[in-house]
C-alpha cells in the first residue's frame, strides 16, 4: 500500500542491522571460547530457512523462549515448536541461562526413539565425563515392566562403558521427568523425538511438548 511501501527500505535496513549484531555477538562469544565459528546471513520464512540449513548440520540449537517471551509469556516460541515438529536432525532447546553439562537425565520407555536416545546420553557422558542418570516411568501399575525397561536401559550403558544411576518412578511421564530434572541437580535432558511424518509434524507428542515448554534445563531431542 502506497503510505507504507517507503517503510519497506527502512524496515529492511534494520532487519539486517539486527542481523548483523547478532552474528557479531556469535563470533565474540566463540572467539572468547576459542571455537572456530562460521557465521551466514539469509533471507527468507525463518522456519523453512533454519529447515533448508539443517542438511549441512548435526544438531540443531534453539531457544526456549521466542523473542516476543516478555510480551506474551509463551515459554515456547511458536517458530521453535514448527522447527522441532519438521527437523529431522536432533533438537537442543535451550533456556536462557547456561551452566556446564555435569550431569545428564536419560528417560527411557524401552520404545526405539528411546533406544536411540540413550545412546546419544551415554555417549555425551563419556565425552563431558558427566554423570548419567537413567529414569523409567511406568503409567500403570506394572512394576515388572517397569523394572524390566530400566534393567535393558542399564545393561545397554553398562556396555558403552557407562555406569548409570537408575531411577524407577510411577506416573505422569512428563511430570516425573521435569520433577526428576529440576529436584535432582541436572543439566540436561536426553529423550527420544517422534519421527519425520506427516502426523507427526502435526502431533509432535504431549509428553515432549510439555517438557520442551517447561524444563528449566536444556532438553536434547534425539532422531
Amino acid at each position: 500500500m502506497q503510505p507504507f511501501q517507503a517503510l519497506v527500505p527502512q524496515l529492511r535496513e534494520f532487519y539486517e542491522r539486527k542481523a548483523r549484531m547478532a552474528t557479531e555477538d556469535v563470533i565474540a562469544a566463540a572467539r572468547h571460547e576459542k571455537i572456530v565459528c562460521e557465521t551466514t546471513v539469509r533471507t527468507g520464512l525463518l522456519v523453512e530457512t533454519i529447515l533448508a540449513a539443517e542438511s549441512a548440520a548435526e544438531l540443531v540449537v534453539l531457544g526456549q523462549r521466542g523473542e516476543g517471551f516478555e510480551a506474551t509469556g509463551e515459554w515456547l516460541g511458536s517458530n521453535v515448536e514448527r522447527v522441532v515438529r519438521k527437523s529431522i536432525k536432533p533438537c537442543l532447546i535451550t533456556p536462557l541461562e547456561f551452566r556446564p553439562i555435569r550431569s545428564i537425565l536419560a528417560a527411557y520407555d524401552g520404545s526405539q526413539h528411546a533406544n536411540h536416545a540413550l545412546y546419544t546420553a551415554v555417549e555425551l557422558a563419556k565425552s563431558l565425563e558427566a554423570k548419567l542418570t537413567i529414569l523409567t516411568v511406568e503409567t500403570s501399575h506394572d512394576e515388572e515392566q517397569k523394572s524390566w525397561a530400566l534393567k535393558e536401559a542399564m545393561d545397554l550403558a553398562a556396555r558403552q562403558g557407562v555406569v548409570g544411576r537408575p531411577v524407577a518412578l510411577h506416573g505422569a511421564p512428563e511430570e516425573k521427568i521435569l520433577e526428576v530434572a529440576s529436584s535432582q541437580e541436572q543439566d540436561l535432558v536426553v529423550m527420544g523425538a517422534y519421527g519425520h511424518t506427516r502426523l507427526r509434524e502435526l502431533v509432535l507428542g504431549s509428553t515432549t511438548n510439555h517438557i520442551i515448554r517447561k524444563s528449566p534445563i536444556p532438553v536434547l531431542l534425539a532422531r
